[in-house]
């Protein structure tokens, strides 16, 4: 793998910026801080996303602060990877967090979306982001970690780097598939014995022939049952013909005793209604006789009711008449009452003076005078600010004179740092003119503003005068349209009651005079109320005669149907005396019907029951196969799993052999390619190293191996590169694909100047196995010996750049 080129956009502290990559070793020089590691961190962002070990702390961390909730946070990189060319972009919205991707292979689309490119690329590289990191990137921590364990410790790094411990999950997972075969085994067998430990299906299967027998037993029974039901069911359907034309017989029957109780009823009810009119109609013809006696007195009690009804509407117009006499009088009284009023409101007008007039020339004069007092205010503040603001003056006049008299006549001027000399006393006596101009503009200030106070107070008595005048002419307007609202109402009151008056001599004009006579109207009352039983009776005799025609005929009528209903009853009679039903023969023959019924409904359960239990049994051996065939696939289910069993053991044994022969190829290799690197460092003044089987490092000087405590931090940090290069390269290989990029983040550690040129130089020689190797540090004098500086800086707005120079 090589990169080429980069771009990103709103990226942690990348608000812009385009990097181009060259090969050879190339330095990221920058302050701490400045955004040299987050470059490398971009490169791993855009090939896997939002992986936990490529984001520090969260996807909201990975954009730029101060970026907008509408901006992008991008990545655009370019790279080859064997005989091709890739263009990779990654981009996250701000505000939702959204992440979209896109990857493309010598000019032409391979993938899109999020999850989509980070899976081309793990497949492109043929590793995931862990083993990228461990394979790329090399920091002072891995060396720290490297040199400061124990050596058990130590093995465990170096096998996790190298992920030698995914053996172990394997091997683990072996196992534990191993114990659950085991245990499905042994629940299997419980599962195929009962509790006495027989076995389940064959005791199964001779339930199920017992089941056969008692099913077959059932079907020979169901036949006579079926034949029994059909004798029954001929009896029960001839004993039902029978009884249901004895019930016709009874239903006749009973009708025909309905009809003679009916006819009984009816002739009775007849009989008495007969009775009744023959008693009304004897009555009527003798009211008939009384009738001469009270048309007589009817006519006497017309004449007093007319005479009383007279006398009552002369009495109406006499009270009519008294009622607007009254009210005309009041009316005149009222009227003298609103003359009256009318002139005094007019009078008490006429004594008012032109209030209108007046009060606009006060309304006028009383804004002049507030918009005087408002400029006078805002003059006297105007000239107590520039008084503040003289004396103000003033004291910091005062203190920069009190410095120069403070630091004296040889002392450097504080302005230009020149000797004074001459110029003390010049600058005492200016400062001193100045004091004098400032408190003499001051002073006048004052002044000027006591003026415009006196000038304010006499607007201000003004204007309090200008407001009891305003005050009074408001009264007196107030006063003067109340009396024209009295002058105006007066008016209108003395017209309508004037009218009203003019309306009521108008009525009683065309009344003209009314002569009542109370006695002569109570006399025909007392006559009235006399005679009024007597009017009372000939009506209600007039109304019972109208009763009389209707009454004769309806007695002729009645006659007429007493004589049928009699002729109906003898009918009934004969005809039930004819039908002569018999209710013990009834009752006989449904008592055999209801006990064929019974028989037949009887045989009818026993078949249902017969038809049940045949179902049940049916389904019962049924169950019984179908638990005898699981039982079956569990025996067959026992005999793999006991197979798969044997087989993980023996996997997991080759599993073990095979972790126990790649550990025992690691530390042999890594020896090597550790030993060749430390001698091109040192140049060949330690003959290599050597890792042990618990993976303790052993340098040879001069011949001679020793320990690596033995030696100081300088050759401790350089042999744990040595190591940690050569697990990179081992992963790389492993890989299938040559990455030809390493980088290498704060490296140097506690090497000295020549040591730090030596592994610079020796980076380079590494140049034929890394094309790219990317340098992180914050020594600057790195420069002379690398292919390439790429300076990153901070700008004034808290963000970065990244500039290649030559």
């Amino acid at each position: 793998m090589r990169l080429r080129y980069m771009e990103l956009r709103n990226y942690r502290k990348f608000r812009e910026a385009r990097i181009e990559f060259p090969d050879g070793v190339v330095a990221i020089v920058g302050n701490n801080g400045t955004g040299k590691t987050t470059i490398l961190e971009a490169v791993t962002w855009a090939l896997f996303g939002n992986a936990s070990s490529v984001v520090r702390d969260n996807k909201e961390g990975v954009v730029s602060f101060g970026a907008s909730p509408g901006d992008e946070c991008s990545v655009v990189l370019e790279f080859d990877l064997g005989e091709d060319s890739y263009r990779l972009a990654r981009n996250m919205k701000v505000k939702s967090l959204k992440t979209d991707a896109s990857l493309e292979v010598n000019g032409k689309l391979l993938a899109t979306g999020d999850t989509e490119v980070t899976n081309a690329i793990v497949d492109r590289l043929g590793m995931d982001h862990q083993a990228f990191f461990v394979s790329v990137f090399t920091k002072q921590k891995d060396l720290n970690a490297l040199a400061n364990l124990r050596p058990a410790e130590r093995k465990a790094l170096v096998l996790r780097m190298l992920r030698v411990d995914s053996l172990d999950r394997v091997i683990k997972a072996i196992d534990a598939d191993a114990n659950n075969a085991k245990k499905e085994a042994e629940g299997v067998s419980v599962s195929l014995r009962d509790a006495n430990g027989n076995d389940k299906i064959g005791s199964l299967k001779e339930e199920e022939r017992a089941a056969a027998d008692s099913l077959k037993r059932i079907v020979d029974g169901s036949s006579k049952l079926l034949a029994d039901k059909k004798a029954a069911a001929e009896k029960s359907r001839m004993t039902r013909g029978l009884w249901e034309a004895e019930e016709e017989r009874y239903r006749q029957d009973v009708a025909l005793e309905r009809r003679q109780t009916g006819a009984r009823a009816g002739l009775q009810a007849m009989h008495e209604s007969l009775g009744k009119l023959e008693k009304e109609v004897g009555e009527l013809q003798a009211l008939r006789g009384s009738l001469p006696d009270l048309e007589a007195k009817e006519k006497e009690y017309q004449n007093a009711r007319s005479a009383a009804e007279r006398h009552a509407a002369l009495r109406e117009a006499f009270l009519k008449r008294q009622r607007l006499e009254e009210e005309l009088a009041a009316k005149k009284a009222e009227l003298e009452s609103l003359r009256a009023e009318a002139e005094q409101a007019a009078k008490e007008m006429s004594g008012l003076p032109d209030i209108e007039a007046s009060l606009a020339t006060v309304e006028a004069t009383l804004n002049e005078t507030r918009e005087l007092m408002s400029s006078i205010s805002a003059q006297a503040g105007v000239a107590e600010a520039e008084a503040g603001r003289l004396r103000a003056e003033i004291a910091r006049s005062k203190q920069k004179a009190d410095e120069i008299i403070k630091l004296g006549e040889d002392s450097n001027c504080p302005t230009c740092q020149r000797r004074m000399g001459e110029q003390f006393t010049d600058l005492l006596r200016r400062y001193q003119e100045e004091q004098k101009a400032f408190e003499e503009g001051a002073v006048l200030q004052d002044e000027v503003r006591k003026g415009l106070m006196e000038q304010r107070s006499r607007s201000e008595q003004r204007r309090d005068a200008l407001e009891a005048r305003r005050s009074k002419l408001l009264s007196q307007s107030r006063l003067k349209a109340s009396l024209e609202e009295r002058l105006r109402r007066s008016q209108q009151s003395l017209s309508r009651t004037q009218e009203r008056a003019d309306a009521l001599q108008k009525d009683l004009d065309s009344l003209g005079p009314v002569e009542y006579d109370s006695k002569a109207h109570d006399a025909a009352k007392r006559r009235a109320a006399e005679l009024e039983p007597s009017h009372l009776a000939l009506n209600r005799a007039m109304t019972k005669m109208e009763r009389l025609p209707l009454a004769l005929e309806e007695k002729d009528k009645m006659a007429i149907a007493v004589a049928s209903e009699e002729e109906a009853l003898r009918t009934a009679s004969q005809e039930r005396r004819a039908l002569g039903f018999d209710m013990k023969a009834l009752l006989t023959l449904k008592k055999e019907h209801e006990e064929a019924r019974q028989n037949e409904e009887r045989l009818a359960q026993e078949i249902i029951r017969a038809e049940g239990e045949q179902r049940r049994l049916a389904s019962e051996i049924d169950s019984l196969r179908k638990r005898a065939a699981d039982l079956e696939m569990l025996r067959s289910r026992q005999a793999y799993l006991k197979t798969e069993l044997e087989t993980l053991s023996r996997l997991s044994q080759v599993m073990k052999g095979f972790k126990e022969n790649v550990i025992s190829r690691i530390v042999p290799t890594l020896s090597d390619v550790s030993s060749d690197l430390l001698s091109q460092l040192t140049e060949g003044r330690y003959g290599g190293m050597r890792l042990d089987d618990n993976y303790q490092m052993w340098l040879y000087d001069q011949g001679e191996e020793f320990r690596l405590e033995r030696f100081s931090g300088g050759e401790v940090d350089l042999a744990n590169l040595c190591l940690r290069l050569a697990i990179s390269r081992m992963i790389m290989e492993r890989s299938g694909n040559q990455m030809n990029f390493l980088v290498l983040d704060e490296i140097f550690g506690s090497q000295d100047q020549s040591r730090k040129r030596s592994i610079l130089e020796t980076l380079g020689q590494l140049q034929k196995q890394f094309r790219q190797i990317l340098l992180i540090t914050h020594i600057d004098d790195v420069k002379d010996n690398v292919s390439a500086v790429l300076r990153v800086q901070e700008k004034e707005d808290g963000s970065s750049t990244a500039v290649l120079e030559d």
